[in-house]
């Protein structure tokens, strides 16, 4: 696996997904256990977030080597042709979940606001202060994304390389102060701290900044003494076992000043680490073929994964272990029948524009 990035590949980065989506996935199965079970549970996932920072860490990295490498091909970043391929990419699936659960509760199955279908179907669902419906909060963290998505490839063709990695690094810099202007100014916001774009950035902005650094002789140096210190392995261990009870100990003067930008410096470390050491035992777990095949199917099982871990579901088979089943079913079915013919339809609109890759290419689809 050494050459795989010569061929245009990142290793291990399907592996990692497919982690992020099952530490989703355990985590909102906890709620489905009793008291006791779930607090003993929670010593070994306690930090309910990070499975969705991860993904934040890895959509600013792929994002903007997709976008970084066209322009070093072609000599610009075709805006058009992007916004093209995200929406053939995204919208499909999403909407496809989104139509099956407004046909359920047309059937009074489940219920949920119009106000909270259209916020998650305009993608705002993270800025949206009321409760929303469990079967449709999970859209704030697609929102995010698809925000992400309308301005960052425009500062960065606008910007060029270096001006948009400063923009980058000084975005994740200011994440503190921003979450704390945030909290003073705004405080009807306060509630949503953790799912608003602009107090978040600094997860995305960090796999923006290591895209954009990753060519330079000096950040692969510096990561590599990363390594020797055990920084990456560490630092996980910190995040996982260690960081979500500071938190609850220190309450928001940790978590918003601190954690956040601290995880995703850690969480970037660690991505690194299992791209440079994929030939390690971990990396080859990571680019096993099953693994790698759940990080291939981790959008449309994050989409899905909703239903089946509600914690209000008394049916047994929407109970763990069983509702692990459905779930999974539930993404291959959204992957074969959704998700692949609508790369098929893109990339026959774009002919030549947005050719076909090979899983863990680097690519989102």
């Amino acid at each position: 696996m050494q050459n795989l990035e010569a061929q245009g590949r990142i290793p291990s980065l399907d592996g990692v997904r497919a982690f992020s989506v099952a530490y989703v996935i355990l985590w909102h199965c906890t709620y489905q256990l009793p008291g006791p079970q779930r607090e003993r549970l929670h010593l070994f996932l306690a930090n309910g977030r990070l499975g969705v920072d991860i993904f934040f860490v890895i959509s600013g990295l792929l994002i903007t080597t997709l976008l970084v490498r066209e322009r070093a091909k072609s000599g610009r970043i075709d805006l058009g042709g992007f916004y093209v391929r995200r929406c053939f990419r995204i919208l499909p699936p999403a909407f496809v979940y989104l139509g099956v659960m407004v046909a359920l509760r047309g059937t009074g199955y489940v219920e949920f606001s119009n106000s909270d279908l259209l916020a998650a179907a305009f993608f705002v669902a993270n800025f949206r202060t009321e409760s929303m419906s469990w079967l449709l909060l999970h859209m704030w963290s697609l929102s995010i994304e698809e925000q992400f998505y309308l301005v960052w490839p425009g500062i960065l063709r606008k910007l060029g390389n270096r001006a948009a990695l400063k923009a980058a690094l000084l975005l994740v810099a200011i994440s503190p102060l921003l979450r704390i202007g945030t909290y003073y100014l705004l405080p009807e916001y306060r509630k949503v701290m953790g799912t608003i774009t602009f107090t978040r950035l600094d997860m995305i902005m960090t796999g923006c900044a290591m895209a954009l650094m990753r060519g330079d002789s000096w950040y692969k140096s510096a990561c590599e003494r990363l390594f020797k210190l055990w920084v990456p392995g560490l630092g996980m261990l910190y995040l996982i076992f260690v960081s979500a009870f500071v938190s609850k100990k220190l309450g928001g003067t940790y978590t918003y000043v601190f954690s956040f930008t601290v995880e995703c410096l850690i969480i970037a470390s660690a991505i690194e680490w299992v791209i440079a050491r994929a030939d390690a035992p971990l990396g080859r777990f990571l680019n096993s073929r099953s693994i790698a095949h759940l990080g291939v199917i981790s959008y449309s099982l994050y989409l899905w994964q909703q239903p089946f871990t509600d914690s209000y579901s008394t049916h047994p088979v929407m109970r763990f272990p069983l509702n692990l089943v459905l779930m999974l079913a539930a993404a291959e079915l959204s992957r074969r029948f959704v998700e692949l013919p609508s790369l098929a339809l893109r990339d026959r609109l774009l002919a030549g524009k947005a050719p076909r890759v090979a899983p863990g290419q680097i690519t989102t689809d």
